[in-house]
């Protein structure tokens, strides 16, 4: 998480302050959230999926996947964590999402 934010707040500090981080759940989300403010990071959750935030936002994956709205707003990056779960399965076969 923490190296996650660091790079988060270089790009904000190269003036790149529109981004959105996608975590798998709540449980990811919270340290995120936890985490953030420790380096004067100001995170905004997404409410819905018609919300596409606003400065660094965070949203999880279930979120990212039925927000069609966020094709709507322009990032200057996104932050994919725990991006190697996301077609794991026990038997190593590709998942659903």
């Amino acid at each position: 998480t923490y190296t996650g934010l660091g790079i988060v707040k270089r790009l904000i500090r190269a003036g790149k302050g529109r981004g959105l981080i996608v975590v798998p759940g709540s449980d990811v989300y919270n340290e995120w959230a936890a985490s953030a403010p420790n380096l004067g990071i100001e995170l905004h959750q997404l409410e819905s999926t018609e919300d596409v935030g606003r400065g660094v936002s965070i949203t999880t994956y279930a979120n990212l996947a039925n927000n069609l709205h966020l094709a709507d707003r322009e990032y200057d990056w996104v932050v994919f964590d725990e991006a190697h779960s996301l077609m794991s399965s026990a038997p190593a076969e590709v998942t659903s999402s």
